[in-house]
């Protein structure tokens, strides 16, 4: 899947209307690549609601252009890549999600994901829920958190067996039951223990 400003094809498998308004945002397949265009816009505008977005997309490899969306008023990412079991990397640090509020499972049933940084706005007043968001992530080996959060979910990072560093904890109040649990191979990672006020059962 890639986003584009422009794009109009000579040929295409299937053509859709994938905006609010007719004409504004069109998506093409061509064999096994989706590509979405803005058509001529600089930016597309997500729902507040992008709950599993990308979920179950079985062979999806990579999605190029996030940073073409704008994720402003974003506040549920719930499942937004979960079972995409083929995917290997997520960059969303050109997001800014200050208004969010569920983000658990984002990445839930990875397995071939081995690097993501998230976006900005995660230690936001609305606290998002974490729950689950990495969990069964097999192969993951590093997350750049970004500025946040202040809660780490349960189930959080669990089961993520190669998962080495995680970084953007450093003002992590809290960590929830089972959060890094199976997380065997976990070496570096910047939660503050001066701030740490609550740590859940077998975190």
């Amino acid at each position: 899947v890639r986003f584009v400003e422009n794009y109009q094809p000579d040929a295409y498998d299937e053509i859709w209307d994938a905006g609010v308004e007719a004409g504004a945002i069109t998506a093409y397949r061509q064999g096994n690549v989706i590509t979405v265009s803005a058509n001529g816009s600089s930016k597309i505008k997500l729902s507040y609601n992008c709950v599993s977005m990308f979920a179950y997309f079985l062979e999806l490899v990579s999605v190029r252009g996030l940073d073409m969306l704008d994720a402003s008023d974003v506040t549920i990412l719930g499942g937004i890549f979960a079972e995409c079991r083929k995917l290997i990397s997520v960059d969303l640090s050109s997001w800014n999600c200050g208004k969010l509020t569920k983000c658990g499972g984002m990445f839930n049933h990875c397995y071939e994901l081995r690097y993501v940084k998230m976006p900005n706005g995660l230690n936001g007043d609305t606290q998002p829920v974490t729950t689950s968001m990495f969990e069964g992530c097999y192969n993951i080996v590093e997350v750049d958190m970004g500025n946040g959060p202040t809660n780490i979910g349960d189930k959080m990072f669990a089961q993520c067996h190669r998962l080495e560093r995680v970084i953007g904890l450093s003002a992590a109040t809290s960590i929830g039951a089972r959060a890094f649990i199976y997380c065997s191979n976990l070496k570096d990672i910047d939660i503050d223990p001066a701030v740490l006020a609550e740590i859940g059962e077998s975190a």
